[in-house]
């Protein structure tokens, strides 16, 4: 599988620290803190700086990745979506985010790669899934404000949620200001790759609220949250194993993740658990695509015919509808499985993410 490929390094791979539930205190860090907080990743990290002091910041230099990585990027974005039951579509709810145009095309490239990426390395045949939701309230419903989670993982009553980023790949990511923002710099030349990213509070508001509320509805419910950065054409990005946002959530690598998940399968066996349980009903009445569904609330989730259609259920043989497969008869798991898997190769691992060299 592509995630068995991947290298893993066992800093990435050890749990976090649990996420703090007094999100409420957390701010967005402003342009003061930014400022302030510079100098010491300058001398940190051997930064190339100004005269004044700030460093130098050039989005022009490119990494030059090796061939495979673009090869194996394109090779991803054609394999199809598939897996046990999928509810809405990966980036759908990106649109109603208030971004910019640029932001949503490249939001939604991001989850549809992750998503590929998941379907590939059997993630997704292992759970259920549920992509664009919306941002829980305290009491369960949706919020007012358009946020949305990218994608929420169920393996059991193991709830893991995502929020996937599609920032550059084949770049060095260290922590700027702790839990508030974080830079990328190029691995060579020093020089950071553009202004720094600072983080939004909202997978920490999702994670406080629905780590309360989902135990109401199932006993033992487990929930995590995690920031992942998917592969480029260029490679993957290197994290620094301290990169957090706000309320404790790790952000890591693909690869990280997947191995993560990999190694869960093989040490839980719960987390191989399918059943059709009322979070399942409740968490795919907040996704996006199903705009007329009421949020079934309480013990309203426990009614199965309530829960709207799954856009893929291979139990009931409702395929996921992958473009190139619209006017095509639908085919059996194991075909729909081997022209995925035969495309060819997937992101190389080991040796270097990317060339040493700059464009």
């Amino acid at each position: 599988m592509l995630g068995d490929l991947f290298p893993n390094p066992l800093s990435q791979m050890m749990s976090p620290a649990a996420p703090s539930a007094d999100v409420m205190k957390l701010y967005r860090a402003t342009d003061e803190d930014i400022a302030a907080a510079w100098p010491a990743s300058i001398s940190r990290y051997g930064l190339q700086s100004n005269p004044n002091g700030t460093p130098v910041i050039d989005t022009g230099l490119v990494p030059k990745g090796e061939k495979q990585w673009e090869t194996a990027y394109w090779n991803t974005l054609k394999h199809d979506i598939f897996g046990a039951r999928i509810y809405g579509h990966p980036g759908s709810g990106l649109a109603e985010s208030g971004f910019g145009q640029d932001q949503v095309r490249s939001g939604s490239k991001g989850e549809e790669v992750f998503a590929k990426l998941l379907s590939w390395d059997g993630v997704l045949d292992r759970c259920v899934s549920f992509w664009s939701v919306w941002n829980p309230e305290e009491d369960g419903n949706r919020n007012s404000y358009g946020t949305d989670i990218d994608c929420i993982l169920k393996f059991g009553n193991h709830i893991i949620m995502v929020d996937v980023k599609n920032y550059r790949a084949g770049l060095d990511y260290h922590t700027l200001i702790p839990g508030h923002a974080m830079f990328c710099v190029y691995p060579v030349a020093r020089v950071v790759a553009q202004q720094p990213y600072v983080f939004s509070c909202n997978m920490g508001f999702a994670q406080r609220n629905l780590s309360q509320y989902l135990p109401g509805i199932e006993l033992g419910c487990t929930v995590e949250s995690y920031v992942v950065l998917v592969p480029g054409k260029v490679g993957e990005a290197e994290l620094d194993a301290d990169i957090c946002w706000p309320g404790g959530i790790r952000a890591m690598s693909y690869s990280s993740f997947v191995a993560m998940i990999q190694q869960r399968f093989r040490d839980d066996p719960s987390y191989a658990v399918l059943d059709r349980t009322p979070v399942e009903g409740y968490l795919a009445s907040l996704v996006k695509l199903y705009e007329n569904q009421q949020v079934l609330l309480g013990g309203r989730c426990a009614d199965q015919s309530a829960w709207p259609r799954p856009t893929c259920d291979k139990e009931a043989g409702i395929e996921y509808p992958n473009p190139k497969r619209k006017q095509s008869k639908p085919r059996s798991e194991g075909s729909a499985r081997r022209s995925s898997t035969n495309r060819g190769g997937g992101f190389p691992r080991g040796g270097s993410r990317c060339s040493q060299a700059l464009d």
